[in-house]
Formats: structure tokens, sequence, C-alpha cells
């Protein structure tokens, strides 16, 4: 403070900062009201003020940064989060932040720098703060990030140190679906079973659990198994023109070679340009001994292949047709 100041201007500089902290203490509450009420739109508006008033309020910066990931306007986060930066280099939630808005820009764009600046970043937020060592989400978070990466044994040590350290997570769906995710990747699929078959306990109609069942079911060959979770989870998702196709598979397996075609059928009505389930029908005639229906089936394949820019695809269908000429 200068010392130059008369009482009188003291007295003024210290109201005209409470005026100001007052001011931004009440855009920052009226944003995190909306905020907590879905209204993420409000509540920047809200912040936007709060900045306005006091240019550098990191915690206006934070909770702006926060209501743009919910909004997936990733790389506004990541420009709140970096200017936080600027202001402290030491905020671990800056960090953290802009990990997640960099992991979830990966997995929508794909960007391996993107995943490896989150993980980065979330690894800085671990060692500013020791806190973070203690709580279940940012082992959540980085293990999430170690799987985009493909690192899947990195990726369990921080699901099972999440779920470890907070109790509560045995009712939560997440954190035991991401396991059981990785668990299948690394061909553990007893452990990656119990996992689902945890989940079922706490939301039985959770159909990506029965579908990820059937996938492992179907790989393991127990049929059966396969199709009664691929069953399961038509009756939650009765216009899922994939699950169709992956039961159309069961029965193909099982020799069912009528009740596949129906199957096939069924997913082509939903998506009519799936082509792997024409490909599948042009077999089963073929087999069939029902030329002129495979040939239909696999030119229907070859072309949408074709524009589906799946060329490798495209040729295998078209020889598949070349090869039901030749019977004939």
């Amino acid at each position: 403070m200068d010392k130059n100041l008369t009482h009188p201007e003291i007295a003024t500089n210290l109201s005209n900062a409470a005026f100001t902290l007052a001011q931004t203490n009440n855009f920052l509450f009226l944003g995190y009201s909306k905020a907590e009420a879905g209204d993420y739109q409000g509540a920047i508006a809200d912040y936007n003020q709060a900045i306005a008033v006091d240019p550098i309020c990191i915690d206006a910066y934070l909770k702006r940064a926060n209501a743009y990931l919910e909004l997936e306007e990733y790389q506004a986060a990541i420009a709140d989060t970096s200017l936080i930066m600027q202001l402290d280099s030491n905020n671990a939630d800056a960090y953290f932040l802009r990990g997640i808005a960099y992991m979830q820009g990966f997995s929508e764009a794909a960007d391996t720098e993107d995943c490896e600046q989150a993980l980065e970043d979330c690894d800085r937020a671990f060692s500013l703060d020791p806190d973070f060592a203690h709580e279940a989400e940012p082992y959540l978070m980085r293990g999430w990030i170690y799987f985009l990466l493909e690192k899947p044994e990195q990726a369990l040590a921080d699901f099972n140190r999440a779920i470890a350290l907070d109790s509560t997570l045995s009712d939560e769906i997440e954190p035991y679906f991401m396991r059981a995710t990785v668990y299948y990747v690394l061909g553990e699929y007893e452990k990656a079973l119990n996992d689902y078959a945890h989940i079922i306990k706490i939301t039985p109609d959770y159909a990506d659990v029965y579908v990820n069942r059937a996938d492992i079911y179907y790989y393991l060959g127990d049929y059966q198994n396969a199709l009664t979770n691929c069953m399961l989870a038509l009756l939650l998702e009765p216009d899922n023109a994939e699950l169709y196709f992956m039961r159309g598979n069961i029965f193909y397996d099982l020799e069912n070679d009528w009740q596949a075609l129906i199957d096939y059928k069924r997913a082509i009505d939903i998506a009519p340009d799936y082509a792997d389930a024409y490909f599948n029908q042009g077999i089963i005639y073929s087999y069939l001994n029902e030329s002129r229906q495979a040939i239909n089936n696999f030119q229907q394949a070859a072309d949408l292949y074709q524009s589906q820019g799946k060329y490798d695809e495209a040729l295998e269908a078209s020889a598949k047709i070349k090869d039901c000429k030749k019977i004939n």
C-alpha cells in the first residue's frame, strides 16, 4: 500500500476492494447456483461478470472452465485453465481440469498429443497437491487416460486404487465398467464378468453391460450365455441394429441359419447401409446353395463397402460374387 496515502484515501481503497470482493462473490454464487441447476450457459455469463469485476479471480476461471467442460467446449476450458497457470503456476486444480479437457478432446479427435498432454497435466496435479493421491476421481481420470494411450496395466492399477480408496464407489457404475473394459482388453475375462455382474446388481437395465458380456461369452465359445445376454440387451434397446447383427452371428455359430438370416434382415431394416449384415447374409445363402440371393447380398455389401471407403472389404465381397458364379 502506498505510504503517502492519506487515511481517507486508504479507507476509500479498502472500501472499493471490499465492494469488488462482494460483487465478485455475488456473481460466483449466482454462477455456481445456475451450474448446479444444469444451466451452464447462464453460469458462464455470471462467471464472465465476476471476471469483468476482478480479472485475476482464479476461482472464476476455474468455475468457468468446469462449465465449459460440461458443455463439451474443451478448447475454451483449456484456455481458461492455461490462463490460471499464468496467474498461479502451482494450481493443481487447473492442471487437473486441463487434463480432463485434453482427454475429452482426444476422445473426439483421436489426437495422441492431446492425450499425452492430458497425462502430463494429471501427473502434474498429483505432484502439486498430495491430497490428489487420497482421492478416487484423479485415479479414475488418469486410469482412463492410460487406457486411451493403450497402457492397460497402468490403467488397471489406477482403477484398482480408486475403488480401494472410496468405498462409496461400490454403489457406482462407472469405475467398475471402466475396470471391466480393461480386464477384457487384458484377456482377464472372469474378472471382467465379475465386474459386470456387480454393475447389474446396481443397475439391471444397463444395456452395454449385457452387450459386453455377450461379446465375452461369444469369444469364449459359450454361445448360449452369449445369446441370453444379447437378448437381454435387445429388451432394453430393441432398435439397435448391431445387437441384431450380433445375435445373428450367434445363431449362425449355433447352426441356426434361418434365425440368423432373420436377425441380419432386422439389422438391415434398422440400418440399410449395414454392409456386414448383407455380407453375412451372402455367406449363408451361399452355404444354402441359393446363388442368386448370395450374389445379390454380396453385391449390396460390395457397393456399401466401396461407398464407405472400406476397399479391402469391397474386394472380398466382389471375390465372393465370382466364387458364386463359378459354382453356377
